[in-house]
């Protein structure tokens, strides 16, 4: 009894190792997966390498804001811009991601991810804005690449949020508009200015 129930278990072992390689040895090969006309296919799905316009997306609203910032849970909703027709500014920051993924859906390259209820721009991002006109709480901007840094904060000047501890204060250590830097990011009490971490990524395609 107890061989063969060893000799299963060498054989469940053998063909997980073997399903383990093939699937390292064609994920890493497209070439052995897909023909010429499925990749040239599957590429033309993609924005082109050459359209990038020097801008990028950025979301000014903090992924390391405190989890809790909703003041009801709505775990079924899947469009931002129904929930704020509902529900309205129902979060204790009326003036922050309300995170159910619509700009998700309308980004082209699938360059946008939900971190702690908050939409986040990766490198996929080209600049095409196609998500900016989708944010019911307009805080989705394009700014230029080669500005580096960006408030990452909607908070209008001089107003205030208790509930959020990586709020902009208003104080007024650093200009808005201007060009920030590093250094006066290093200043920022509430570290709100952040350094743009999406730069044109071109080995998107296959």
């Amino acid at each position: 009894m107890f061989i063969a129930f060893l000799v299963c278990v060498l054989i469940i072992l053998a063909v997980g190792g073997i399903s383990f390689l093939l699937f390292i040895y064609f994920r890493f090969n497209p070439e052995m997966v897909f023909s010429a006309e499925e990749k040239d296919f599957l590429n033309n799905l993609i924005e082109p390498y050459d359209s990038d316009n020097g801008l990028c997306a950025v979301v000014k609203c903090s992924p390391d804001r405190d989890n809790h910032t909703n003041l009801l849970e709505h775990s079924e909703m899947t469009d931002c811009r129904l929930f704020s027709e509902i529900y309205g500014k129902e979060q204790f920051c009326k003036w922050g991601c309300l995170g159910y993924g619509t700009c998700v859906t309308f980004c082209p390259q699938q360059a946008i991810i939900i971190k702690n209820g908050t939409a986040v721009i990766t490198e996929s991002c080209n600049g095409c804005g196609a998500c900016v006109d989708h944010c019911p709480q307009h805080i989705i901007e394009l700014i230029p690449r080669e500005k580096e840094y960006f408030v990452q904060c909607s908070l209008p000047e001089d107003e205030t949020c208790d509930n959020c501890s990586v709020s902009c204060t208003s104080c007024r250590g650093c200009r808005k508009e201007e060009t920030l830097t590093l250094e006066i990011a290093k200043k920022c009490p509430r570290k709100c200015i952040k350094k743009i971490t999406n730069p044109f990524s071109k080995g998107f395609k296959l």
